[in-house]
């Protein structure tokens, strides 16, 4: 998986992710449903995000109501690429 940043002015970095993997049981329109989330980070570490999801919104998916726990394990901040390195932040987050 991989993304382009949105950001308004240079540089526009690309982000790659590894190691993706989605599970969406129970899967309904009309009501909510559990997901879970998990990917391998750039520059070391994971991040697992998991909850619920749902009723979808017809008119515009990106609307649809969710609610989810966000949890990272030995990410480096400098490596990740999140983080412009001459911003002088770095360090490690989760355990």
């Amino acid at each position: 998986m991989s993304w382009q940043s949105e950001e308004p002015t240079p540089p526009r970095s690309r982000r790659c992710m590894t190691g993706v993997n989605v599970e969406v049981t129970n899967l309904s329109y009309t009501s909510q449903f559990p997901f879970k989330l998990t990917v391998d980070l750039p520059g070391g570490g994971t991040a697992n995000v998991s909850g619920k999801a749902g009723p979808i919104n017809p008119q515009d998916s990106a609307k649809t109501p969710f609610d989810a726990t966000l949890k990272v394990k030995d990410m480096d901040i400098a490596a990740s690429g999140f983080v412009d390195p001459a911003s002088g932040i770095g360090g490690s987050v989760g355990s």
